[in-house]
């Protein structure tokens, strides 16, 4: 069970890496085979995960990395994410994935004004590629009245490719910018 001691520790964000190439933890409605039991985590937890942080004026900001972190995705549902993350970023029908997997988490976490969309370690996937699809997401979540989030990922690129400038970065490396 986690425990949020915002006063102790002054947190007033916690992100929630809900997905990785080991473990999807989301407990999606829609896609049923991608959650692990393993995770732990129920649809009703994370509801009660979110009031319990909004009682104590902590705001969450859920995370499904894509599409570099997205073998669970392809493995369980191919036919709607592919069978690489350059088609994950490509499909049409991903795309339409990742737009209900983004409400599902909009439906828990009605507070956060964040989704982070992932964005790092796409290895394989066309630069000019992966910002569209950054920017589609991104499109998708400002529809929904937030502001996309990304790991640093592909460079912020020029033109009709550019990565759109209200995508927040999160960098660590410095090096692609």
């Amino acid at each position: 069970r986690c425990v949020l001691e915002t006063g102790f520790y002054k947190v007033n964000y916690l992100q929630l890496h809900l997905t990785d190439d080991q473990l999807f933890s989301w407990p999606s409605r829609a896609y049923p085979k991608l959650h692990d039991e393993r995770s732990g985590w129920t649809w009703d937890a994370f509801v009660e995960l979110e009031a319990y942080s909004q009682a104590r004026g902590v705001t969450i900001i859920p995370e499904i990395d894509v599409p570099g972190h997205s073998t669970i995705l392809r493995k369980r549902y191919p036919e709607v994410f592919g069978n690489n993350p350059t088609e994950l970023a490509t499909l049409p029908g991903a795309l339409v994935g990742m737009k209900a997997l983004i409400d599902e988490l909009l439906s828990v976490f009605a507070a956060t004004p964040y989704v982070h969309i992932g964005g790092d370690e796409a290895y394989g996937v066309p630069g000019d590629v992966q910002r569209d699809f950054v920017n589609s997401l991104s499109r998708h979540v400002v529809a929904n009245g937030r502001r996309a989030i990304v790991w640093e990922g592909p460079r912020l690129g020029e033109g009709e490719h550019k990565v759109d400038t209200n995508v927040l970065h999160m960098n660590w490396r410095t090096i692609d910018f």
